[in-house]
């Protein structure tokens, strides 16, 4: 009759496999997770809703998330490398290092293009290390603003780049007319917009952000803003 025997280094390699399982069950999910939690920080500041819900503390964003501003709310966002500011009436959707504008007001800066912009068909993207714009789409006019930096502008067939003080307009039929952003919709089958209808201008540009984000919002608003002196693309 044969004896058992039990060797130790057999033992501990058993042990070791069950560990190393185990801790891949648990960890793999938290890595998961870690990286669906990579989107962007939003700051409200008032009425501020996230794909419909109220919220009144700083919330990180998914992929997919729908962000809407009160007539009388701001609201911020920062990521690695980007912060956008949207002023009161605007409406956007977070998608991976990109967000799709709605209706409203907002301001980008990004570092080594770390965001993009998508309004209509055009899609925005630096085309500097560091790069400021803004963009209005309210009461029939869309308006992309190079504030700091170069941006390019794509419709899908050309590309037109914007530098420091540039600013190009659309015109935008009845997409977002005036109201409160859960009511500023853009119409659900938008025009192509094209570059060639563009108008391109340059514009003086004041020493502080918040000044910028004051012409922005008086022009959603309805007001007049006269170039300093157009350009040729």
């Amino acid at each position: 009759m044969k004896k058992l025997s039990f060797h130790c280094g057999d033992i501990s390699a058993r042990n070791t496999r069950f560990f190393l399982v185990i801790l891949l069950v648990f960890l793999l999910p938290a890595t998961q997770l870690a990286a669906q939690t990579e989107g962007p920080m939003l700051y409200p500041l008032g009425k501020v809703l996230v794909d419909g819900k109220d919220i009144n503390s700083p919330t990180g964003l998914f992929t997919g998330d729908k962000v809407q501003t009160a007539a009388s709310a701001t609201a911020s966002m920062t990521a690695l490398g980007a912060t956008v500011l949207l002023s009161p009436g605007t409406s956007l959707t977070y998608n991976q290092g990109a967000l799709e504008i709605g209706c409203g007001h907002l301001l980008v800066t990004t570092v080594v293009n770390r965001l993009s912009s998508r309004v209509a068909n055009l899609i925005i993207t630096a085309n500097s290390d560091v790069a400021k714009y803004e963009i209005t789409r309210a009461s029939g006019k869309l308006e992309i603003l190079a504030r700091e930096g170069t941006i390019n502008v794509n419709d899908g067939v050309q590309t037109t780049s914007l530098g420091m003080g540039k600013v190009i307009s659309f015109s935008a039929g009845n997409d977002c007319p005036l109201g409160d952003a859960q009511n500023q919709t853009p119409a659900s089958s938008p025009n192509h917009v094209s570059l060639s209808k563009g108008k391109i201008a340059a514009i003086a540009l004041g020493g502080a952000g918040a000044v910028a984000v004051g012409l922005a919002l008086a022009l959603s608003r309805g007001g007049n803003k006269t170039p300093v002196s157009p350009s040729v693309p």
